[in-house]
């Protein structure tokens, strides 16, 4: 998935990582990496069954959504933690200047606060996928909402409210 809109996701991947050398002791980020991909598909997984419950109107109590949780976490190989909601890739791009610079260009002058806030949360949506694909040994987000989706109609009764 490429963004439609001019950012420069080298420069970007570079600070993201330079602040990530600071942040670790004596730069190892391998350990960063590893929770950041844990994070990340979690957060993945966790939107999914969000986006579920909204079109559906229903809800997914806590014992379903860890059965959904363990079967993606078997099908990926992969640990998952269901309580990540935040990424750290995100939480960079919401305080990087140059990222925060291109959103206001994406916006132009005089936006309104909500609708500068919905364009940063789509730009962080895109580039932070951009940079976990390319940098997370190959996952493709959309592979794991179609698993998440997948699990989800075999786990999950009717349960419209």
């Amino acid at each position: 998935m490429q963004s439609n809109f001019m950012i420069n996701h080298g420069k970007l991947t570079n600070q993201l990582l330079q602040a990530v050398a600071k942040q670790t002791r004596s730069g190892n980020t391998q350990q960063w990496f590893k929770q950041e991909q844990i994070t990340y598909i979690s957060r993945t997984v966790n939107r999914a069954i969000d986006d579920y419950c909204m079109s559906n109107n229903s809800v997914i109590g806590k014992e379903t959504k860890s059965h959904i949780f363990k079967a993606v976490e078997s099908a990926i190989k992969q640990p998952l933690d269901m309580n990540c909601a935040q990424t750290s890739i995100g939480h960079f791009l919401q305080s990087n200047k140059y990222f925060n610079k291109k959103v206001d260009e994406q916006c132009g002058k005089g936006v309104d606060p909500i609708t500068r806030f919905n364009t940063q949360t789509r730009m962080i949506e895109q580039v932070s996928q951009e940079i976990f694909e390319q940098k997370f040994g190959g996952l493709k987000v959309s592979d794991i909402k179609a698993l998440t989706q997948s699990t989800i109609a075999q786990h999950v009764q009717d349960t419209r409210l």
